[in-house]
């Protein structure tokens, strides 16, 4: 997320110590090119809330509550239009006239509406089928994030749900026109999907996460607008958000999976355009411009590079530098398991305490440790100590140096 305000503050600072009076011309340069950038930064940011009106409910902003993104491809060709007139507009203010603090900003939001642009070019719409976060997580998950503390914010969230169904209608059709290209997702994915769509599909209305805000009272609201709260939220998700993921699931088990590609050809460079877009995906995701090829060396090196600290550390805790029987005897041996939550929290107690002490240790060693390694231990396992307070908590008990 780019800061979209605030952006002009720092000029009158900068040109102080830059040795530019108030009435100097380049500071006159520069301040208009700081409010200007302060103004492209404005507009791209309330655009980016109109466009993903669950991102800004998640922030607190309700201005966009009754509404869901628009996956169509007319909505997506909107979007790629506003992310290229934005970049048009940021690349014309001249940075040279800016502060640090301003060039950061500036080439900050080009890198932004840059990977914007690629991420759509890839059009994922058109053939992702997400067990993580599809339209049965991320839609059910609204509740999550959705404050509904008023009359007027319980009657968005309905108009939100009920527009949940031409949403999975939208997402169908993207996936319809992504078979017509060839372009469809791996077998596994399907499959996830549909067994998730199964369970769903098998609740009562009552018991779906997008009822779960009926459990809340207010006092405040009057009596008929907590009844029709009720009423109208129960009838969208029975009769528009249940039968459109019925549809979903049945699109998918009839026209999906049976053109799903298979899990050996399940990467990026096996649908049409895919190599381009995996180049994309890494310069989105890591900034960087590397080849698949380098990725893939990095990756294997530290696959490799972890199999041997496994090694070594089996060698010390269970007398062996096998991977396969080390993971074995974490799997299958009931002696490597914990039994109970007390034995949890006593061996986070244990490894919080070598955790803390291991800065001093390692000082009096001489063998500092890599920068921060202890220190960044600590909130993890100070939550793995108040975790195993849950009964339900199960984890592997390993001897030795396993347990820190």
């Amino acid at each position: 997320m780019i800061p979209a305000r605030h952006v002009a503050s720092h000029g009158l600072l900068v040109f102080a110590v830059m040795g530019m009076g108030p009435h100097d011309p380049r500071a006159a340069r520069a301040d208009d090119g700081s409010r200007t950038l302060a103004q492209i930064c404005d507009e791209y940011w309330e655009g980016t809330l109109r466009a993903s009106p669950t991102t800004a409910t998640s922030l607190g902003d309700h201005r966009f509550d009754a509404m869901l993104e628009d996956i169509s491809p007319a909505g997506i060709d909107r979007e790629q239009q506003r992310l290229e007139g934005v970049l048009a507009q940021v690349r014309t203010v001249d940075e040279s006239g800016l502060s640090p603090a301003d060039r950061l900003t500036r080439s900050a939001l080009i890198l932004e509406l840059e990977n914007g642009l690629a991420r759509i070019s890839c059009h994922a719409e058109d053939w992702v089928v997400d067990p993580l976060g599809g339209p049965q997580v991320s839609l059910l998950s609204l509740p999550d994030i959705t404050g509904i503390q008023t009359v007027k914010h319980a009657t968005d969230y309905v108009l939100r749900c009920s527009a949940m169904g031409p949403y999975i209608d939208q997402h169908r059709a993207n996936l319809e026109r992504g078979l017509g290209a060839g372009r469809v997702a791996a077998v596994d994915q399907v499959r996830k999907v549909l067994e998730a769509l199964e369970a769903l599909l098998a609740q009562p209305t009552e018991q779906w996460a997008l009822c779960a805000p009926l459990e809340t009272p207010h006092a405040d609201w009057p009596s008929a607008a907590t009844r029709t709260f009720r009423t109208d939220l129960t009838a969208a998700v029975r009769d528009v958000v249940k039968p459109a993921f019925a549809r979903y699931r049945d699109f998918l088990e009839q026209r999906v999976l049976p053109s799903a590609r298979p899990q050996e050809k399940a990467g990026l460079t096996f649908l049409p355009g895919g190599a381009e877009c995996y180049r994309k995906q890494i310069r989105i995701q890591t900034s960087l411009d590397l080849s698949p090829e380098e990725i893939h060396r990095i990756g294997l090196d530290q696959v490799a590079k972890f199999r041997r600290d496994l090694g070594e550390l089996g060698q010390r805790a269970l007398g062996t530098g096998d991977i396969a029987t080390i993971q074995q005897k974490l799997r299958a041996d009931t002696a490597m398991h914990f039994r109970t939550a007390e034995e949890v929290e006593r061996k986070a107690e244990q490894a919080l305490a070598r955790a803390k002490a291991a800065p001093a240790a390692a000082a009096a060693d001489d063998e500092p440790l890599p920068v921060g390694m202890a220190q960044r231990l600590v909130p993890f396992l100070e939550l793995l100590q108040r975790t195993a307070k849950d009964e339900g908590y199960v984890m592997w008990e390993a001897a030795g140096d396993f347990g820190a």
